[in-house]
């Protein structure tokens, strides 16, 4: 499975001596197989620019004319429909001739300079998307107000990745905190673990959480969580998550997949409003059942195969077993959002189909955390319950009472 681990959150476990060129040798000596090194694209022409001035654009009511300043007294006009830019502020300005992402295709292109309503824009004021950053292509990305105007981007944005081909046989070694153990024992440097609090052994009150199929799943566990606000998380936690290949969505989504990147405890979170008779079961599939995947399509579950199910309906599947080979296909985040169909129109029974819905990571994290690394008390319990040390454990959930949206 391959895994992308950011450099930045690694040296927050452990201290990391060496070029990060021969931490990746080591590494892929001692059997973690490392697929490369990757680093900031952009090039010499993506800088850090002040907008120095901004004017109307005297040919069009929604369009600006901004001076850029990107250092040693270099000034540019820019053309922007960007309404979130303020004389003052620090963004990243793309040269003629230089490489970005086209915000409409995705794809990279070279940008060049072109008149727009009779005036010339010379080069660009970037958004997240542009830089490959984020999806964000509503507004120019605005950058900390410390970072020297005129210096090259890459040297002061962006992530150093360690591209990560983690064996079946290494399960440890899927979390950041995981690689960071294998960095200490390699380097002899001292691993520094986040610090976690043990959860109550007791089922949270107002939820009945169990397992109906002891042998399929040993142990359910589940924390609930109150008082969450849903809202984007803070900006250094959606740039690590893009760094490692996920796509933020808000904070409940984004928590438990960062402490599932983290520890390489997968979760889930779901609301408590929504779970019918106040129950998180796991169980097996009974005959008949469907369950919708993320597809929009309702497919049919071979019997016994295991779900977390509330008191009336399955919400997800924990565990697909295949009747024809007797193998079991477990959920995994990199089958998550794939499907298929059987061309005859009928419902497809789930084991011709790899989309699943339930073992999607998900959580909660409070809005206002805005500290790096996060060390809410929210987060903390979130680490700590996906940290509880339980030797057959497959299931984990998180559930949000009384959720609200900024």
């Amino acid at each position: 499975m391959l895994i992308k681990v950011p450099v930045s959150w690694l040296r927050e476990y452990v201290e990391i001596p060496i070029s990060i060129d021969e931490l990746a040798l080591k590494l892929h000596m001692s059997s973690t197989e490392v697929k490369g090194v990757e680093r900031p694209w952009w090039g010499e022409k993506v800088r850090v620019g002040r907008i120095a001035k901004l004017a109307k654009h005297p040919n069009a009511d929604k369009l600006l004319l901004a001076t850029v300043d990107y250092g040693e007294g270099r000034t540019k006009t820019v053309v922007t429909g960007a309404t979130n830019l303020v004389e003052g502020a620090i963004v990243p300005y793309a040269d003629e001739g230089a490489e970005i992402i086209d915000g409409h295709t995705g794809e990279r292109t070279i940008l060049r300079g072109k008149p727009m309503r009779g005036i010339q824009s010379e080069g660009m004021v970037l958004s997240s998307k542009e830089l490959g950053l984020g999806e964000d292509h509503e507004g120019i990305r605005i950058l900390d107000r410390d970072l020297p105007v005129g210096a090259v981007l890459r040297e002061v944005l962006g992530q150093t990745i360690l591209a990560l081909e983690v064996q079946p046989n290494r399960p440890d070694c899927l979390g950041v905190v995981g690689i960071g153990r294998e960095v200490s024992a390699l380097l002899g440097t001292r691993l520094m673990e986040p610090a976690l609090d043990r959860l109550p052994e007791r089922a949270p009150k107002g939820l009945d959480v169990r397992t109906d199929d002891e042998v399929a799943c040993p142990r359910f566990a589940a924390a609930l969580l109150t008082g969450v606000r849903i809202g984007p998380s803070p900006t250094w936690m959606q740039e690590r998550l893009i760094a490692a290949g996920m796509r933020p969505i808000d904070n409940v989504v984004d928590i438990t997949n960062y402490v599932m990147l983290e520890l390489g405890q997968p979760l889930h979170a779901y609301d408590h409003r929504q779970l019918r008779d106040g129950v998180l079961v796991a169980r097996a599939a009974r005959r008949g059942e469907t369950i919708r995947t993320l597809d929009g399509i309702d497919r049919v579950l071979p019997e016994r195969t295991l779900v977390i199910a509330d008191g009336q309906r399955a919400l997800g599947i924990a565990e697909a077993r295949i009747p024809r080979s007797g193998r079991t296909r477990r959920s995994s985040p990199s089958n998550a959002r794939r499907s298929s169909r059987d061309g005859s129109g009928a419902p497809p029974p789930i084991s011709t189909c790899t989309a699943r819905v339930g073992a999607q990571p998900r959580g909660a994290l409070r809005g206002s955390c805005r500290r790096r690394p996060c060390r809410s008390p929210l987060r903390a319990r979130v680490a700590s319950f996906a940290n509880t040390p339980a030797r057959s454990l497959k299931a984990w959930s998180i559930v949000i009472r009384n959720r609200a949206r900024e």
